[in-house]
C-alpha cells in the first residue's frame, strides 16, 4: 500500500488581474526580464504570462526579477593633444643652444606605409588636416608640385609638425628624449620645455 501526502502548494501562477498589470509592464518595457525576450508588439509577447510561477505571499511586482543592469559605456581613450613651444624653440634657428624639439625622433619606423622618418610622415598628410590646427599657415606647407616639399625642414614650426603627426599617425605621441642628448649641450644650457595645453 502506498501513501502520499498532499502538502500545501507553495507557489502560484499569476491571477488574471496580475496577467494583465504584468502584460502592460512588459509591453512598456518592450522586454520580458523573465525570458529576455524583446517584445515590441502584442503578437510577439512571451508565454512567461501562462508558464511563470512564484512564491505565496509575494505579489507578482515583488516576484519580478528588475530590469537588467545597463550596459556601461567603454570609456574612450584620453585625447591626446601635442605639445606647443614657442618663440625660439617652435620656429629656429637650431643650433647647439637652441636643439630642435624633433633631433632624436626614430629615424625608421615600421608599418603599412614604411616611412622613414617624422618628416616623410608630415609632408605626406599635411595637406590632410585642417587649416584651423596649424600655427602658420598651412599654405607655407603644401608643395605645388606633387612629392616635393613646398619649404626647407628647418622653416616648419614644431608645433605644426607634432600636430600633424599626432593628427595622422594612430598613438603617436611625443617623447622628448633628452638622455639620448648627454654630453651633447653645452654646459649649464639645457633645452626649454614644451607645454602642454589642455
Amino acid at each position: 500500500m502506498v501513501i502520499q501526502f498532499r502538502g500545501t502548494p507553495i507557489r502560484r501562477g499569476p491571477t488574471s488581474e496580475e496577467k494583465m498589470h504584468l502584460i502592460n509592464h512588459i509591453m512598456f518595457d518592450q522586454h520580458c526580464n523573465l525570458c529576455e525576450a524583446r517584445v515590441y508588439c502584442a503578437e510577439m509577447i512571451c508565454t512567461c504570462l501562462d508558464t511563470w510561477i512564484f512564491e505565496y505571499g509575494l505579489s507578482w511586482e515583488q516576484a519580478y526579477p528588475k530590469g537588467r543592469k545597463k550596459r556601461q559605456p567603454s570609456p574612450e581613450p584620453e585625447k591626446y593633444y601635442p605639445p606647443l613651444w614657442f618663440g625660439k624653440q617652435a620656429r629656429g634657428p637650431w643650433n647647439g643652444s637652441n636643439p630642435h624639439p624633433f633631433r632624436n625622433e626614430p629615424r625608421n619606423r615600421s608599418g603599412y606605409d614604411k616611412l622613414n622618418s617624422c618628416w616623410e610622415i608630415f609632408w605626406k598628410n599635411v595637406k590632410y588636416i585642417g587649416k584651423k590646427h596649424f600655427i602658420e599657415k598651412r599654405s607655407k606647407y603644401e608643395g605645388k608640385i606633387e612629392g616635393n616639399p613646398a619649404c626647407y625642414w628647418s622653416e616648419v614650426n614644431a608645433t605644426d609638425l607634432a600636430t600633424v603627426l599626432a593628427r595622422s599617425e594612430e598613438g603617436w605621441v611625443y617623447q622628448d628624449n633628452w638622455r639620448e642628448d648627454e654630453g651633447w649641450y653645452p654646459s649649464n644650457k639645457l633645452p626649454e620645455s614644451a607645454f602642454h595645453v589642455v
